[in-house]
C-alpha cells in the first residue's frame, strides 16, 4: 500500500469539496484508516495537502458529523506524526 500511497491520498483528497456530506465523511474516515495503519509515512509525506483540507471540512456547519470527525481525526493525525500514542 506504501508503494501506491501517493494516488490513494490525491483521490481522497479530490473529492473533500464534494458536495454530498457522506462523501466528506468517507473522505475523512479513510484519512483516519490511512492515518492509523501507515501512521509515519502518510503524517510526514502528505501533511501538506491533508491537513489544509482537513481544516476546511470542519468549516462544514451544516454537518456536524463531517466537523466532529474531522476535528477528531485531526487530533489523531497529529499525535501520530509527532509520535505519541493517544489512549482512549
Amino acid at each position: 500500500m506504501i508503494k501506491n500511497l501517493e494516488q490513494v491520498v490525491a483521490m481522497v483528497l479530490t473529492s473533500f469539496p464534494d458536495q454530498h456530506p457522506r462523501v466528506r465523511w468517507a473522505d475523512i474516515n479513510a484519512i483516519e484508516q490511512l492515518s492509523t495503519d501507515l501512521g509515519p509515512d502518510l503524517q510526514v509525506k502528505y501533511h501538506q495537502g491533508v491537513l489544509p483540507a482537513l481544516a476546511g471540512a470542519m468549516d462544514d456547519f451544516q454537518n456536524p458529523r463531517v466537523q466532529v470527525s474531522c476535528t477528531f481525526i485531526e487530533v489523531i493525525f497529529l499525535i501520530l506524526e509527532h509520535g505519541f500514542l493517544l489512549m482512549i
